[in-house]
């Protein structure tokens, strides 16, 4: 049966591991040797509390092991779905664009790979989250997570970088402006675009040696309504050949992992279509 969400059949899995004699034989004996223990080492409270504490313990492991389970028979499904296979070549993903090199520590999950649609070319899809590491008033260190789901790929293999560094990301209110900033530093210029919707929706960053027309072109009027109006509102980062769109969470439905695919199917063609122009006019 096709997983249509990453949540999917955790009841079943659930019920599944309470079943198995080893966790039927815990949820007897256990609780009976807590409260033994609990009455000889603490009192009557300890004695009454302990077996609740430790059944509550044992269910919440068969739950976590549910979502597990759940989790990787929806990526199973998905990979089937969408034809793409697991990879675990992640080094050369952070030496990319800024967003997958960003903080202090970097980690992927559900890596899947693949053709997208039509190009042709290969996509890598995955979880990816970076953390950030901060140090509270006691010198002690706290770490601050981030979240994604991204799209990867190599769009401009062999040729000079006509997109030397775009990024175009959700604009950010007050609050957003207070969070880590992985861009902050890069020197980079907002360019504003002839759209309202857009520019209330997205700030497009671009580097100072990016040629204006070229980046006015790839954000073409379509492409702009588009942008503004599509369901995920997908972002993306397009530097020296590789391009990374991306979505804040990790997406764990089917139907908005296609959304992602599609988006970043369709932003790889309008490269290549500019890539192409741009090479012909030389």
């Amino acid at each position: 049966m096709r997983r249509a969400h990453a949540n999917a059949g955790r009841r079943e899995h659930f019920r599944g591991t309470l079943r198995r004699p080893s966790v039927t034989t815990a949820l007897v004996l256990a609780p009976s040797a807590a409260l033994v223990l609990g009455a000889a080492t603490a009192g009557a409270v300890a004695a009454l509390a302990a077996p609740v504490v430790v059944v509550a313990a044992i269910l919440m492991w068969a739950w976590q092991r549910a979502e597990r389970a759940a989790a990787r028979a929806f990526w199973a499904a998905a990979a089937e779905a969408i034809g793409f296979r697991p990879f675990c070549e992640l080094g050369e993903l952070q030496r990319t664009t800024p967003l997958l090199g960003a903080g202090d520590r970097r980690a992927f999950s559900h890596e899947l790979k693949g053709p997208l649609g039509e190009l042709g070319l290969e996509a890598k899809l995955a979880h990816y989250r970076y953390e950030v590491r901060h140090e509270d008033s006691d010198g002690d260190g706290l770490w601050t997570q981030h979240r994604f789901t991204i799209c990867a790929l190599e769009v401009e293999a062999a040729m000079p970088p006509f997109f030397r560094g775009v990024y175009l990301r959700a604009r950010r209110g007050i609050v957003g402006r207070g969070g880590h900033d992985w861009l902050q530093g890069r020197r980079l210029r907002e360019v504003e675009l002839e759209s309202a919707d857009f520019t209330d929706a997205y700030e497009l960053l671009a580097t100072r040696d990016q040629d204006d027309g070229r980046l006015r072109e790839l954000f073409d009027p379509r492409t702009i309504v588009w942008l503004a109006e599509h369901p995920l509102r997908p972002h993306f980062e397009l530097r020296a050949g590789f391009l990374v769109v991306y979505v804040r969470g990790h997406l764990e439905d089917l139907g908005r992992l296609v959304w992602l695919l599609e988006a970043t199917e369709r932003l790889a063609a309008r490269v290549r279509t500019e890539i192409a122009e741009a090479v012909a006019a030389r």
